[in-house]
């Protein structure tokens, strides 16, 4: 569905509908293929500790822990609390900003991997 902008996927049963641009739509497909090729092999850095997938809109939080955007959201709704899912230690707020270095390095892998699987 658009709405502009943006559009809605439905990520998984667990999660709810999350609100993609188009380009990390085309991301998210090309990750999906990725990972049910080769999971072994993705860094383990570019996985949400979440979600175990790799991140399309990597935040991070105020104690320098990347998450998937929508998943570390759903977890402070979810659980509702400011505790880091990694380290469960209280977090100070549950500001979150954009991991844009993540975020280039993971389209650097995918884009790498599309060019060199064909």
């Amino acid at each position: 569905i658009h709405d502009g902008k943006n559009r809605k996927i439905k990520i998984s049963s667990s999660y709810d509908v999350v609100y993609f641009s188009s380009i990390q739509i085309d991301l998210y497909r090309q990750t999906q293929q990725l990972e049910s090729q080769c999971y072994d092999t993705i860094p383990k850095d570019l996985l949400c500790p979440i979600t175990q997938s790799i991140m399309i809109d990597p935040v991070i939080t105020c104690n320098g822990e990347t998450y998937e955007k929508y998943a570390i959201q759903k977890w402070f709704r979810k659980n509702n609390c400011k505790k880091d899912p990694l380290t469960n230690k209280r977090l100070k707020n549950k500001k979150l900003l954009p991991n844009f270095v993540l975020s280039r390095l993971i389209r650097s892998y995918v884009e790498n991997y599309n060019t060199t699987k064909k």
